[in-house]
């Protein structure tokens, strides 16, 4: 059998390679970002930081942080049908939304603004048949801005 040639990041030319308006210092907000266990996260290559990067079969994933080890963090991805950690620095993670029960508790919030709780007599009301839909209240007027 044949030996393997080259490395890890064999076959990432245009994979690892950055826009021209992007190209230069890398940022620091991005380098020194915090996250908290639980956070969804992007895993998104930064070319010019070699340091704590992942396998680039892993570019475009979606993970969940699961903790912090030294400057990098672990984060829990699914390889096909395998669930996998991978550590990675912050500078190669971008923040997607929210992940876990803190998306069950924005998913309630959201169902309950889209849906307002109506008394069903006022609803009976307001449906029966040749029924005008009831008078909004009159808008309170403006307060003016005072500082404390």
């Amino acid at each position: 059998m044949g030996r393997r040639k080259g490395g890890y990041r064999r076959k990432t030319r245009h994979l690892m390679r950055k826009n021209v308006r992007d190209k230069g210092k890398i940022s620091l907000v991005a380098y020194f970002a915090s996250y908290n266990p639980g956070d969804k996260v992007a895993l998104v290559a930064e070319p010019g930081v070699q340091g704590g990067i992942f396998n680039p079969r892993f570019h475009g994933k979606i993970g969940i942080i699961l903790s912090k080890q030294g400057a990098c963090y672990n984060i829990a991805i699914h390889d096909g049908g395998k669930a996998k950690t991978v550590l990675v620095h912050p500078v190669h993670l971008q923040k997607q939304g929210v992940a876990g029960s803190a998306q069950a508790a924005v998913a309630a919030k959201a169902a309950a603004r889209k849906a307002p709780a109506v008394n069903p007599a006022e609803k009976a009301v307001a449906t029966a048949p040749g029924a005008k839909t009831p008078a909004r209240a009159p808008l309170k007027p403006l307060q003016p801005f005072t500082r404390k």
